[in-house]
């Protein structure tokens, strides 16, 4: 099992939508042959996080989408899916599957 560890930021710094925590810090646990995270910003609460395979992480991400989160890989490298795609187009684009932040486009995905 592999773990990420976002550390904590200092109190009163960055906004409601971080995934740092201004109390502790946060450990990301990613079972079995899971790549990717989807973790709801701390301001919920807790260790708000599943971890996924490429297309559950999308369909996740894609229920979640009313609430602050991101998508990371066990290095720590965060992604972002554009909304205007269905899951197939995603997929056929690879989005996943690039290091960096991403967002997807229909001819492209590019770092962010």
């Amino acid at each position: 099992m592999k773990t990420y560890t976002i550390p904590q930021k200092m109190s009163g710094t960055g906004s409601i939508h971080d995934l740092a925590s201004d109390q502790y810090d946060r450990e990301i646990l990613f079972r079995g042959s899971n790549k990717y995270a989807v973790i709801l910003a701390a301001f919920y609460g807790g260790n708000s996080f599943t971890s996924h395979n490429e297309i559950n992480a999308i369909r996740q991400s894609r229920r979640l989408r009313d609430f602050s989160h991101s998508i990371i890989d066990y290095n720590g490298n965060e992604y972002c899916i554009n909304d205007r795609f269905d899951i197939d187009t995603l997929l056929d684009l690879n989005c996943l599957g690039l290091s960096g932040r991403v967002y997807a486009t229909p001819s492209l995905a590019m770092r962010w």
